[in-house]
């Protein structure tokens, strides 16, 4: 989201209007505490719709964060109000939003940047669309046999799915689907997951090392001449990660000539 000065004061304005608004808290913590919420947010979405994203957004991010801080808020301060949250996290997103627009044009001339492009794909196929490629990656890859991500991807999208509905599709990019029909990338060929360790302990470090050096691979394919790749990595199932990225960077490297070099944290 790339707001103009008057979608951020509309926004902010829709913040203060909030505070009047009953939340409908049922003293229990349940989803149902969010209604009232929801009901004005698809309201308000669909009468600026430019700002759907950023509201849902803020309301996705509301309800994770307001479920791990619940419990401290109340007995801190004897309650915990979905609305204020709400918009203490949408003062918080824009704030941030704005902070970096300004960092931003500060480091461009002092002209607005273009919209971002935002690639959703795996990194192993990755294809950036930008003649002469990227200056630099920053990425950090899965830990090694540690996580099920996307078992936890496909949890929370349904969940999230679930709560906003119809009207949070530009935001949440595809519905959730019916019952187990979830596209073939939702559900097979994870980098490094911990079923498959769980399933064959020897082959894993091979597809793991396999899936390692060809995500590098399409990362350094995607580069500018000198760009940069920074990675930061960790240990997990038996496996060196370290020594891991630098055997698959080497290997990788081999096959381009373009000048890259990568950092190692």
């Amino acid at each position: 989201w790339l707001p103009s000065k008057d979608e951020i004061d509309i926004f902010e304005e829709i913040l203060r209007s909030l505070t009047d608004l009953e939340s409908s808290n049922d003293g229990k913590g349940s989803l149902k505490s969010w209604d009232c919420l929801k009901s004005k947010i698809r309201t308000t979405a669909e009468e600026f719709r430019k700002l759907s994203f950023p509201l849902w957004f803020v309301y996705a991010t509301a309800l994770e964060q307001g479920a791990k801080v619940r419990h401290k808020r109340k007995a801190k301060n004897g309650r915990f109000n979905e609305v204020d949250f709400f918009c203490e996290c949408g003062r918080g997103y824009i704030s941030r939003t704005k902070e970096l627009i300004e960092e931003s044009v500060r480091g461009n001339n002092n002209q607005v940047p273009p919209h971002p492009v935002l690639l959703q794909c795996d990194a192993r196929k990755l294809e950036i669309p930008l003649e002469g490629g990227v200056d630099s990656i920053l990425t950090s890859p899965p830990y090694p046999g540690v996580y099920d991500y996307l078992s936890h991807a496909r949890s929370t999208r349904a969940k999230v799915g679930m709560l906003i509905g119809n009207d949070g599709e530009g935001f949440l990019g595809v519905s959730p689907p019916d019952g187990r029909l979830w596209p073939e990338g939702w559900l097979k060929d994870e980098i490094g997951s911990f079923k498959s360790l769980k399933k064959d302990p020897f082959l894993f470090k091979e597809t793991w090392q396999e899936s390692h050096q060809k995500w590098i691979q399409k990362s350094l394919e995607s580069l500018s001449s000198g760009g940069c790749i920074a990675i930061q990595i960790g240990d997990g199932g038996g496996v060196d990660a370290l020594e891991s990225t630098v055997t698959a960077a080497e290997t990788a490297s081999n096959t381009n000539a373009k000048g890259e070099r990568l950092i190692f944290k």
